[in-house]
């Protein structure tokens, strides 16, 4: 346990492109390979990034590691 209650819980390691809103509940459709291309990384996580899977009040979060590409 650490700040807050934060746990880590499993290390993880993406291996396919995840897409995401990031707007949290607003029921948003995944961005298209076009707008991903043409606007970064916004919605999306890219392949290889590793971090941690966390608990924090009682919700699991991805919390990828400090300095990668991509991110």
């Amino acid at each position: 346990m650490s700040f807050l209650g934060t746990k880590k819980l499993y290390r993880i390691e993406i291996i396919e492109r995840c897409y995401y809103s990031p707007i949290y509940g607003t029921g948003t459709a995944m961005p298209s390979f076009e707008s991903v291309k043409k606007n970064g990384n916004f919605g999306s996580i890219p392949k290889g990034i590793t971090g941690w899977i966390v608990e924090k009040l009682g919700k699991k979060y991805f919390r990828p590691d400090e300095n990668q590409e991509g991110i």
